[in-house]
């Protein structure tokens, strides 16, 4: 039995349950540090919206471009805990290139809290994409901007290709970032609700060549923006909509909003009164 003094101590403790940050992003990243210098803005926000005691956690898969990067930008008071696409070993031969790659993923690896595993086939990113998804609070996501669509393949027949025409490419940032508004056939995802934060990226690899190549079209044009941004589904008007950027009033909101009770329940409501009133001018409203 415990001593009373311990006891009396515990319960007198406050219990805080963490604010739960996912990434999702691409891997070929041709800005690194720009987007270093904006996940430095992301986090100085969040913690100064919620607080020095609050306790944050990022959930990761450390591929390489995004997941890296978010992983390396914790601060000391954000711990990570990873989430490995499917056994370890496998994973480990998507690091071969470029030589700093395997080096990352080991460090990274070793910073880690926690790692967990999907129980997936080698080469299936879906189902880690999905859970971190699925598990954040907030959704921070490196994106370009442009559709990423499924891609056909010969031997599809003209019934399998009809179906594929633009459907977003399964596990993708804009997959993710469409499932968590409850988008396209994603209807099981609409009970969890979702702020996302988007970071502005440009491509190394696939850039306006490859998007026009593959049929892809320009969702969100982010040069008009200052990088770092709030992304929102505009329901009348069916298209995604980004509002830069973390103002003074959006960052007064997130305090007095985000945290109730310990714990962090950002939402799209939550997300279509920031849009007000960045657009509008007015006051949030506190409930």
């Amino acid at each position: 039995m415990q001593p009373a003094e311990q006891s009396l101590e515990t319960h007198q403790a406050p219990f805080r349950v963490p604010l739960v940050v996912g990434v999702s992003g691409h891997v070929d990243i041709g800005n690194p540090e720009f987007v270093k210098e904006k996940l430095q803005l992301f986090w100085d926000t969040i913690r100064g919206s919620v607080g020095k005691d609050a306790p944050i956690i990022l959930l990761t898969s450390i591929a390489k471009g995004a997941d890296h990067l978010a992983a390396i930008s914790c601060p000391e008071n954000v711990r990570y805990c990873v989430v490995l696409p499917f056994a370890e070993a496998e994973y480990r031969k998507d690091f071969t290139e470029p030589p700093q790659a395997l080096e990352d993923f080991e460090n990274d690896l070793r910073g880690a809290y926690r790692v967990i595993a999907c129980e997936a086939e080698p080469g299936d990113y879906a189902a880690a994409s999905d859970y971190v998804r699925e598990h954040c609070d907030i959704l921070l996501t490196m994106w370009d901007g442009w559709e990423s669509l499924e891609k056909t393949k010969p031997e599809d027949s003209t019934s399998e290709r009809k179906s594929l025409q633009r459907k977003p490419a399964r596990g993708g940032t804009y997959y993710q970032i469409r499932a968590a508004f409850g988008l396209d056939d994603l209807t099981q995802h609409r009970e969890k609700k979702h702020l996302v934060v988007n970071i502005a990226v440009a491509r190394s690899d696939k850039g306006l060549a490859y998007h026009r190549m593959n049929n892809e079209k320009p969702i969100c044009d982010f040069s008009k923006g200052s990088g770092l941004s709030l992304l929102s589904w505009n329901e009348g008007r069916q298209e995604m909509e980004f509002f830069s950027d973390f103002s003074e009033r959006t960052t007064d909101f997130l305090q007095r909003e985000v945290m109730r009770s310990g714990k962090a329940l950002p939402a799209n409501e939550m997300i279509s009164e920031i849009v007000t009133m960045q657009t509008s001018g007015r006051e949030p409203k506190v409930r």
